[in-house]
């Protein structure tokens, strides 16, 4: 019986000490600050996201392979992608985070054109690939973001760049049937010939 009790006492201090290391590491996801941040981004709480930051949350932390300004770009929160890259968050940061891929890739992916508009102003990288070779225009292109696209070809994002198969932002909007996409792409890629 009291060794029973003994194991319990040192499993509880272990269990103990190991919610106290998550409290005081800035990178450990399971921090309480890094919680509230996490949930800011995606609620879009800016407040609650300061509030965070200020006890000492970390701007880049990753959880479930998602970054906080990932997170907001996918929620389609404007003003909190905003937010945490004018407090310091790297805009192209993704540290294996879903597939390679960066905030753009994920605005450009899901139609995002106004949070797109405000990282390229913020001068996030436009040709940068993922871990499948994809730039945010192959991402715009394959899921059929007319408006992406117009607007990373107008910034001069690389019609060219192949992905790891080989497929250029064209071939996949042919291959995914994104006819207004392939016609539009096509008519640029005449332009750039000429």
């Amino acid at each position: 019986m009291k060794i029973v009790k003994i194991l319990s006492l040192v499993a509880l201090t272990s269990l103990s000490i190991a919610s106290i290391g998550a409290m005081n590491n800035p990178n450990d996801p399971n921090n309480p600050n890094n919680q509230k941040l996490l949930e800011a981004a995606k609620s879009g709480d800016t407040k609650a996201a300061m509030e965070a930051l200020n006890a000492g949350a970390n701007i880049n932390i990753i959880d479930k392979r998602i970054s906080p300004l990932i997170r907001a770009v996918l929620m389609n929160k404007l003003d909190m992608v905003k937010f945490l890259v004018q407090n310091g968050a790297n805009i192209d940061f993704y540290a294996g985070a879903l597939d390679g891929m960066t905030p753009l890739h994920h605005a450009a992916a899901f139609g995002r054109l106004p949070i797109v508009k405000f990282l390229v102003a913020s001068d996030a990288q436009l040709n940068v690939p993922d871990n499948d070779g994809e730039t945010p225009l192959h991402a715009a292109a394959k899921f059929g973001k007319l408006d992406v696209v117009k607007f990373l070809v107008e910034k001069k994002a690389n019609l060219n760049a192949r992905d790891k198969e080989g497929n250029t932002p064209l071939e996949l909007a042919k291959n995914r049937k994104r006819d207004p996409v392939v016609s539009y792409l096509s008519e640029q890629m005449k332009i750039e010939e000429e």
